[in-house]
């Protein structure tokens, strides 16, 4: 009777092994299917930064950009560039911060043509509006207003849509360029380029697909730094 206690003992124990292995094996080959997969991904997103990087440093020549100005006439030539490559543009600004944060206001206009001056002043005495936003956005991103007059930019900058309105203008576009030296190591300048500001007297004026903001604001990040376009991509990611 014990020998058949211990027999059936036995075999349970070599069963549950035999389990207990299957389980070990099944984990092994789950972790390796894991690990392939995670390393496909990684060479998935690579080729897709690279991809990119070539799209975006190619974006200036395709519309007609070229990198060659310095110092302040850098300035000149995104401005003149914001308005030929954006239509419905009737006015447009360059924001710049200053890095160092000494200064009672951080942003000034460095450049304009029109009203956008008197726009931007006051967006930076209301603390709101999308040039701000673009600005603390330190990174390449467009922050549109469709139109001042709807409820959903009365809601965002409800001070600043009134000022805007009052000023004739019914939308906009700010598109934010990396700044902060620190964080980005591209700029060396205190004052840095912060946003590029389009302002429009017809709402919708700015209905540029995402890829063409993202490649103008690179090239005018890229011209104010002495760096690539798509160095700045990668430090505004």
């Amino acid at each position: 009777m014990l020998d058949d206690t211990a027999e059936v003992l036995s075999i349970a124990r070599a069963g549950r092994t035999a389990r207990l292995h299957d389980v070990l094996r099944s984990a092994a080959r789950a972790r390796e299917i894991a690990e392939r997969q995670a390393a496909y991904a990684r060479e998935v997103r690579a080729r897709t930064r690279e991809q990119t990087a070539r799209l975006i440093d190619r974006w200036p020549a395709r519309h007609g950009l070229t990198g060659e100005p310095a110092g302040e006439a850098v300035f000149g030539c995104v401005l003149d560039a914001a308005q030929r490559l954006f239509g419905g543009c009737d006015t447009v600004s360059l924001t710049v911060v200053d890095q160092l944060g000494e200064q009672e206001c951080r942003y000034r206009t460095a450049d304009s043509v029109g009203v956008a001056e008197l726009v931007d002043a006051e967006q930076f005495s209301l603390g709101e509006g999308p040039c701000i936003d673009a600005v603390e956005f330190d990174m390449v991103a467009g922050v549109c207003a469709d139109d001042y007059a709807a409820d959903r930019e009365s809601w965002s900058w409800p001070r600043h849509s009134k000022s805007a309105l009052l000023h004739g203008v019914r939308s906009s576009l700010s598109i934010g360029v990396p700044w902060s030296a620190m964080r980005v190591g591209l700029q060396s300048r205190r004052w840095a380029l912060g946003a590029i500001n389009l302002y429009a007297r017809e709402p919708h004026a700015f209905g540029r697909p995402e890829q063409y903001v993202r490649g103008f604001g690179c090239w005018a990040g890229a011209l104010a730094s002495g760096t690539t376009s798509a160095e700045v991509d990668h430090a505004g990611a």
